[in-house]
């Protein structure tokens, strides 16, 4: 069997009697992820405010294309980056949101970060959530469609592959089917299958929302999460909230989304810039300070690939 390990040569020998299965969590960073953080410091030293050309122009598209090949998706322009996955969730779902409970089909498998967002947003009335359970996992798939085929949804959202049993959906290009601006969004969480196992979504590029990051299988570490949106499901005016909370604070301060990974029931969390956009590539908003988060954790992904 090939090894591996003179990639890993760093981690290895921090710890050398250590034998680390735990990848679904924290995988161990390959050297390159090192080699990313120094050479990001030795932009900073050496261009100073002039960093942010080289990051904007050389280091966000080496990464956007390495997360492109890696799902087999045509443009490469297509992903925006963030901090991580639940901020994407925020924008979606904000994009279109209309004044009324947005109907979500899901699971009840996600991961926490949807699970709590959700269950809080759901409290305060602005969505209404529809579940399919993973068991018995043998129907799993053909239950979660025929769910969508009695009654498709606004936005249906889950799990590629479920984080805590490893379940697969299998339906991605039946599911797209049912996708259109302004019909049903798709979204698909590829936190648990993005480098763990081949993923390709060439045929439902324009259709379904794909979001995904470095810590677990990628081996890029925290801090680099990505968005594959189609753009016609992405319209910029379709970011209704957005406008609004420009225009009349007050107003966007009573009907906002509310954020946080926290978002538990009951229990509030005040961000009044969660909803201030910058829209990205992708046209689906990323706040400035999310586009350049971590030169260092962007630099680690395109030298990871």
């Amino acid at each position: 069997m090939k090894s591996y390990k003179h990639l890993f040569s760093r981690a290895l020998a921090a710890s050398p009697g250590r034998i680390h299965f735990a990848a679904h969590s924290h995988h161990l960073w390959p050297d390159a992820s090192c080699e990313g953080h120094v050479a990001s410091w030795d932009d900073a030293a050496l261009l100073a405010d002039r960093k942010w050309e080289k990051v904007f122009g050389e280091v966000i598209p080496e990464s956007q294309r390495h997360v492109a090949d890696e799902l087999h998706l045509p443009d490469p322009t297509t992903i925006a980056f963030t901090p991580n996955t639940h901020e994407f969730l925020s924008r979606i779902f904000t994009s279109k949101w209309n004044n009324k409970p947005i109907d979500v089909l899901t699971t009840d498998g996600e991961f926490h970060a949807f699970r709590r967002q959700s269950a809080r947003w759901e409290e305060r009335g602005l969505i209404k959530r529809r579940f399919v359970a993973c068991e018995p996992f043998g129907t799993f798939t053909q239950r979660y469609l025929a769910a969508m085929r009695e009654q498709p949804a606004e936005i249906a959202f889950l799990s590629h592959v479920m984080f805590r049993t490893g379940l697969r959906f299998d339906g991605v290009e039946e599911l797209a089917s049912y996708a259109s601006p302004e019909g049903t969004w798709v979204a698909l969480d590829l936190y648990h299958s993005f480098m763990a196992m081949p993923c390709d979504f060439s045929k439902v590029a324009d259709r379904v929302f794909l979001m995904g990051g470095g810590y677990k299988y990628a081996m890029a570490g925290e801090n680099a999460a990505y968005l594959h949106a189609p753009r016609l499901c992405a319209a910029p005016s379709q970011n209704r909230l957005v406008r609004r909370f420009r225009r009349d604070g007050r107003q966007a301060r009573r009907s906002r989304l509310w954020q946080g990974w926290f978002a538990l029931p009951r229990r509030d969390v005040r961000s009044d810039r969660a909803l201030s956009f910058q829209r990205c590539p992708a046209h689906v908003g990323a706040r400035r300070r999310g586009h350049r988060g971590d030169q260092r954790t962007l630099r680690g992904v395109a030298r990871n690939w």
